[in-house]
């Protein structure tokens, strides 16, 4: 549960926890419209105020100056479970945790002007849902996550949300360097490692070398080559493969030629 309650950060190593002790000697967390104001002002240059539940209400009055005066953040958890609620406050109301927008109130906010769903739509949609999910269709099942799956979950959550606040440091402080990798993978991008990566990272090339005269960025350029290598043909899986790595070795050739031509009118 420690994990859960709402915390201020104060500083960068500080951590403030909002709370009292009721009558039976337990420890309770009040977090919402009447703890947000109080919570917001104790927040330092940068703090960051993390939400999760509206416990005191769900509509607080702030002023937006001292919020973007002080750079702070306002995060947002939706990490809890029934039973840690239920533990917190048994008697606690469902709308005290989940935000509910009505069609009416979404209409008399933005207006009616949007696309709806058609019959096609509609159809496919009540037959996926009265089909049995069994042979082809057993992907289509809902299966709620293992213990396992929502460990893994918060762990990566976790390791994700740190990952992002040390960037947000790194870029205030000017010292951000960002690696260009897959974001599926984690490793950095290469030819072979991402089809969708190598076929986007070809019709760059050959874009950027079908125009004369051809004009391409240095830092585009290196990317490019760093990408790409060493190209060796002769490791073609197939005559497709084998014509599209001779393009794009001619291409390359170009492309360094280009920056050797460059380099020469320079000098």
């Amino acid at each position: 549960m420690s994990a859960l309650r709402p915390m201020v950060r104060l500083s960068h190593q500080t951590f403030f926890e909002g709370g009292a002790t009721d009558s039976m000697g337990k420890r309770r967390v009040w977090f919402g419209q009447s703890a947000h104001r109080p919570f917001v002002r104790c927040l330092k240059l940068g703090g960051r105020l993390l939400t999760c539940g509206a416990t005191a209400g769900y509509a607080p009055v702030e002023d937006l100056r001292f919020i973007w005066t002080f750079e702070l953040q306002i995060l947002g958890s939706n990490g809890w479970m029934r039973s840690d609620i239920e533990k917190l406050r048994p008697s606690v109301e469902r709308s005290a945790f989940v935000y509910t927008y009505t069609r009416n109130q979404y209409e008399k906010e933005f207006g009616k002007g949007y696309k709806r769903p058609g019959v096609f739509a509609r159809l496919f949609v009540f037959v996926v849902r009265v089909l049995p999910k069994i042979g082809p269709l057993r992907a289509l099942a809902f299966k709620a996550p293992t213990p396992e799956a929502e460990r893994l979950f918060g762990e990566s959550f976790k390791a994700g949300r740190e990952r992002y606040r040390a960037r947000l440091e790194a870029a205030r402080e000017n010292r951000l360097n960002l690696v260009n990798a897959d974001f599926d993978t984690g490793e950095p991008t290469a030819r072979g490692e991402y089809t969708l990566a190598d076929e986007t990272y070809a019709e760059l090339l050959d874009r950027l070398t079908s125009k004369m005269p051809m004009t391409v960025p240095d830092a585009m350029r290196a990317e490019i080559l760093r990408f790409y290598g060493t190209v060796d043909v002769s490791k073609a899986r197939d005559k497709k493969e084998r014509k599209e790595l001779e393009k794009i070795e001619k291409e390359l050739a170009m492309l360094k030629q280009n920056l050797e031509g460059r380099q020469t009118t320079r000098e």
